[in-house]
Order: C-alpha cells, then sequence, then structure tokens
C-alpha cells in the first residue's frame, strides 16, 4: 500500500502546554473524561503552536476545547483559525493505527492527526485528512493513509483564498436578490449560491454573486425649433461574476453583463467588458452588438492572481479589482 504521509514532525510540549492540559481535566467528572481532555488539549495546543511557527493565525480562546462547559460535555479537540473554520485535533495513542473521528462538525475543514511519546513531552504531527474525504459513515482512516502536512498548508490556503474573494464580494448580492433578473444570470454549469465543502475527493467550491451598475451617458435631440437638448440616457445593467474551485486547480472565472429586467431586452451598442491583468494589459473584452440581451467572459487564474474587470460605454467606464 502506498502513502502520501511526509515524515512526521516533531512539537516539543513546554510547560505552558501541561498547565492547561491539568487546569482542563481536574474540572472533570471523572478520571477517565480528565485524561480524554488531558490529551485532547496537548493535541490542540501542538496543531497551535505548528501553526504559529508557520505565521497563521490561531484562535484558542474561541475554540470549544477551550470551553468549560463544552469540553466537559462533548469530546472536543478543535482549534479555531479565524475567518477560515476549524481543525479538529485528534490524539492518537501509542500503538493505533487506526485514526478514528469523533466529532464531524460542519466547520471542520479537516482533522490532524498527533501521537504523543510516553511521557507526553513531545508530540508528533503524523498526517492530515481534509473533512471532503470522510462522511458520516466513514469516521476512521488508516494512519499510512493520512495525507500530508503539505496538504494541510494547501487546505489552509485555499480557505483563505475564499475568504478573501467573500470579503471582496461582502456588498454583492445573491442574483436571486436582484429583482427581475428571472433565469438571465444563472444559466450554464455554475452554481447560483455559495456551496458548502462536501466530504468527498472531487469536491468544489462555487459562488456568484451580482450587482447592478450604472453607465451614465446622454444624448442630443434637437427638436423642431433647431433647439438642442441634452438628455440623460443612464444605463442600469447587472454585473455577476461566478467563481469555482477545484481545489488547488486554477480557478474558473465567469463574468456576465444583462439588464435588470425584462422591459429593456438587448444591451446598449457598443457596452464593452475587458479583463484587464496585474500590469494594465487588456487580455480578453467582448463588445455587444445591437441584438445582444447579455454577453459573458470566461478565463481562469492562479490562487493570488489580481485582476480588474473594466465596463466601458462612450466615455463612461466603470472598473472592479478583484484577487483571488
Amino acid at each position: 500500500m502506498s502513502s502520501t504521509q511526509s515524515p512526521a514532525l516533531v512539537v516539543l510540549l513546554d510547560q505552558h502546554a501541561h498547565t492547561f492540559a491539568k487546569r482542563f481535566a481536574a474540572e472533570q467528572v471523572n478520571p477517565q473524561k480528565g485524561k480524554q481532555v488531558y490529551l485532547n488539549t496537548l493535541a490542540v495546543y501542538t496543531v497551535h503552536s505548528y501553526l504559529k511557527w508557520l505565521e497563521i493565525k490561531t484562535n484558542l480562546d474561541q475554540a470549544d476545547s477551550w470551553n468549560s462547559g463544552l469540553r466537559a460535555a462533548f469530546n472536543v479537540a478543535d482549534l479555531v483559525l479565524p475567518e477560515i473554520g476549524k481543525l479538529e485535533c485528534c490524539p492518537v495513542l501509542s500503538g493505533n493505527e487506526i485514526l478514528v473521528i469523533d466529532e464531524l462538525g460542519e466547520d471542520r475543514i479537516g482533522y490532524v492527526a498527533v501521537q504523543f511519546s510516553e511521557d507526553l513531552n513531545q508530540a508528533e504531527l503524523l498526517g492530515f485528512v481534509p473533512a471532503r474525504k470522510l462522511s458520516q459513515t466513514a469516521r476512521s482512516m488508516p494512519l499510512g493513509n493520512l495525507s500530508s502536512l503539505e496538504e494541510l498548508i494547501d487546505t489552509i490556503d485555499w480557505h483563505k483564498r475564499w475568504a478573501r474573494l467573500w470579503h471582496i464580494l461582502k456588498d454583492w448580492q445573491p442574483p436571486e436578490s436582484l429583482q427581475s433578473l428571472g433565469n438571465q444570470l444563472n444559466p450554464g454549469p455554475f452554481s447560483p449560491v455559495r456551496t458548502a465543502l462536501t466530504r468527498d475527493a472531487t469536491a468544489e467550491r462555487s459562488i456568484t454573486r451580482g450587482k447592478l451598475v450604472t453607465l451614465a451617458s446622454a444624448s442630443r435631440i434637437t427638436d423642431e425649433t433647431s433647439t438642442d437638448t441634452l438628455v440623460r440616457n443612464d444605463q442600469n445593467l447587472i454585473l455577476t461574476l461566478s467563481v469555482i474551485d477545484r481545489a488547488f486547480e486554477e480557478i474558473d472565472i465567469r463574468l456576465r453583463v444583462c439588464r435588470p429586467d425584462g422591459n429593456i431586452e438587448h444591451l446598449p451598442s457598443g457596452l464593452q467588458i475587458a479583463i484587464i491583468d496585474e500590469t494594465g494589459t487588456s487580455q480578453m473584452t467582448a463588445t455587444s452588438r445591437e441584438a445582444d440581451s447579455w454577453m459573458q467572459l470566461e478565463f481562469s487564474c492562479k490562487p493570488q492572481e489580481k485582476f480588474s474587470v473594466q465596463m466601458n460605454l462612450g466615455d463612461q467606464t466603470i472598473t472592479e479589482q478583484f484577487e483571488v
């Protein structure tokens, strides 16, 4: 059997870690529960120390495992990664060859196996299980099948990317909340809503958000007396951004422009949408014709790549900036 494991990483457990573990264990009603809490606390502190070394933010105080009532009532060993989710830090006793998962929380991004030396002065990070590889009926995994700690870091980076994208789109709306859009916003394979990270090997995340944009324009009309009148002719449009991320590969992007209601069927002729890269270079464009009711651009990005969407009509320009 092949294994994706990298060599185990050893973390030394100082007195600070044991002070937490002793205090939390002493609160429990019986020695068995006290031992469980002691090991859970050391496991959480081990992963916290490892991520701190990597300069990845954690928050011990927000974890269920750091809450006296919750750790007394449940077998919890979670570590909070702010704006990302939780890691469950699972103690593995010496001699065990199977990782058993007790807590399958919807907010868990994965599970880290932690094995202690007999004197509890050091711990080994044996590997990682992404949440998408577990199900309600399969809560265990041989230690030899654990994913590497590199996949743990990739998973954290993926969730960071989505947290950043959500921040960028915080003022954008779900398509269904934009009135009278019908089915224009949601043709094709992209989902109109954010989907949870499903627990399977082909997990994907997708999101579609839209916003109303107005391109101000004016036209000059000459009446029978040869008097010129400047008439405003603002163009209300909907810009939607659809993103699908196939777990660490390139991110697929679809941009679509359409009208916000069915009263005006066609886009204004000559409307241009362009994708601008970090250097300010236009990478692709589309221009509406008289009979077009919508237009779109599709492309792929690398993680952390920046781009801008530029919409032009006459001498009016609107620019939206993104980083995925």
